[in-house]
C-alpha cells in the first residue's frame, strides 16, 4: 500500500497521473478559461466516480485531501505545500469530489456552493443547504441538462435531502413521499444509466409534489390545511376529497382556538386528539383506528409537534 505521507507534492502528482489519469492530459488545465476548467473538472469527477469498484478512485482522492468537516488533510503533501499549477487543480477536483461524496444523505454544515457546478445563485442565502431546494429552478435545469450524470445523481441526492427537510414543515406524509419515491430507488453511483434514471425519478417526484401543493392552494388551502389533509389521507398525492378538506379546515381552526388557551402543554395532544376524533366522525373520515397503529393519527401528531415544537407521545 502506498503511503502518500512520505511523498513530496511532485511524487504524489506523478502517482495520481499514473494511477488515476491514464490517457488524460491534465496539464491542459493551465491554458483553460475558467468555464473550460470547471467543465473539465466536472468531467474528470464524473469519470472517477464511474471507475470500477464502486467509485473507490473518487473516494481515495476525496478522503486523502479533505476530512468530513472539509478541513484539509495535513498529512497530504499537496495540502502542506504551496498549491499552484496542476497541483492546485488537483485540489480543486478533490474538493469537488469531497463535497459530492461526503454528507450527501443529510443536511450538512458544509454544503457545496453550486457555483462549483456553474450555477449562479439567484439570491443570497444564509444556509447553503437552501440552494438545494426543489424551488431552485436553475438547479432543476442543470440536473436535466448536465451531461455528467454521475455527478448529477449525487447532486440530486442532496436535493432530495433538502426536499425532505422542507416538506416535513408541511407534513410528514409529504416528506415520506420523497423517501418512498427517491430514497428507495437510489442507484449504484458509478453506473451512468442508473444515475440518469435516478435524476429523472427525482425530478418527476419534485414535479408531482409541486403539482400536489398547487392543487391544494387552488382550492384555497394554506399549508397548515394541506398538511392536515395529507395527514388524514396518509399518502400523497391525492385528490383532496371534499370531506377530508372540510375536516382539515375544522381541525386547523380547532387547533387555533385551543392551543393558545392551553397552560399545560403536556395535556394538549390528548385534548386535541379527542376533538379530531369527533371531527373525523362528523365528516366520515377514516382514521384507521382499527389498525395497531393509526397512520393518520401518527401523521397528525407529527404535524402538531412540528407546528408547535412540542414532543408528545401518540396515544
Amino acid at each position: 500500500m502506498v503511503d502518500i505521507r512520505e511523498m513530496t507534492s511532485e511524487e504524489l502528482l506523478a502517482f495520481l497521473k499514473k494511477n488515476y489519469f491514464i490517457g488524460v492530459d491534465i496539464d491542459v488545465v493551465l491554458s483553460m478559461s475558467v468555464e473550460q476548467r470547471r467543465d473539465f473538472t466536472l468531467k474528470q469527477a464524473d469519470r472517477l466516480i464511474g471507475l470500477k469498484r464502486s467509485g473507490d478512485a473518487a473516494r481515495m482522492i476525496a478522503y486523502n485531501f479533505f476530512t468530513e468537516e472539509m478541513e484539509p488533510v495535513r498529512e497530504n503533501p499537496m495540502m502542506r505545500e504551496q498549491q499552484d499549477g496542476v497541483t492546485a487543480w488537483i485540489v480543486e477536483l478533490a474538493r469537488l469530489m469531497a463535497y459530492l461524496l461526503m454528507g450527501q444523505f443529510l443536511r450538512t454544515s458544509h454544503p457545496m456552493d453550486l457555483r462549483l457546478l456553474g450555477i449562479e445563485p439567484e439570491s443570497e442565502v444564509e444556509d447553503l443547504n437552501e440552494l438545494y431546494s426543489p424551488d431552485n429552478l436553475p438547479l432543476l435545469s442543470w440536473l436535466k441538462e448536465t451531461p455528467y450524470r454521475r455527478v448529477g445523481a449525487r447532486v440530486a441526492r442532496k436535493l432530495v435531502s433538502e426536499a425532505i427537510y422542507e416538506a416535513h414543515f408541511i407534513d410528514t406524509a409529504l416528506s415520506d413521499y420523497y423517501v418512498d419515491e427517491c430514497d428507495r430507488n437510489e442507484p449504484h453511483w458509478n453506473d451512468e444509466a442508473e444515475c440518469n434514471n435516478y435524476i429523472i425519478q427525482v425530478l418527476r417526484t419534485v414535479e408531482t409534489v409541486k403539482s400536489h401543493l398547487a392543487k391544494g392552494r387552488e382550492l384555497g388551502l394554506n399549508d397548515d390545511e394541506i398538511g392536515v389533509v395529507d395527514s388524514l389521507w396518509s399518502y400523497v398525492p391525492h385528490n383532496y376529497q371534499a370531506n377530508y378538506v372540510a375536516a382539515a379546515r375544522e381541525i386547523v381552526e380547532t387547533d387555533k382556538r385551543m392551543f393558545p388557551q392551553m397552560k399545560d402543554i403536556a395535556s394538549y395532544w390528548p385534548k386535541l386528539r379527542a376533538e379530531i376524533l369527533l371531527i373525523a366522525e362528523k365528516h366520515d373520515v377514516d382514521l384507521e383506528l382499527d389498525d395497531p397503529f393509526s397512520l393518520p393519527m401518527g401523521y397528525l401528531n407529527d404535524w402538531i409537534n412540528t407546528k408547535h415544537n412540542i414532543l408528545q407521545d401518540n396515544e
